[in-house]
């Protein structure tokens, strides 16, 4: 049972880290869809709705726009 929930903290703490890294680089619309299996409309308009609400903070412009996420 100690080993179990072990396996389990070490995945869950793999995944942060994998996550943590991907949003390190920034999130873009392109990596957005292919996340979500989002259309460009549709990523880019939940992209700019969590920028609007502070999850993320935007950077560049058009199509080069990508989002870190504000602290």
């Amino acid at each position: 049972m100690a080993i179990e929930a072990q396996i389990q903290a070490e995945e869950q703490i793999d995944f942060t880290l994998k996550k943590t890294r991907l949003f390190d680089r920034g999130m873009n619309a392109k990596k957005y869809m292919s996340i979500t299996d989002a259309s460009k409309a549709t990523a880019t308009r939940d992209l700019q709705d969590l920028a609007d609400k502070g999850v993320f903070t935007p950077s560049g412009g058009g199509r080069s726009t990508h989002y870190t996420i504000s602290l």
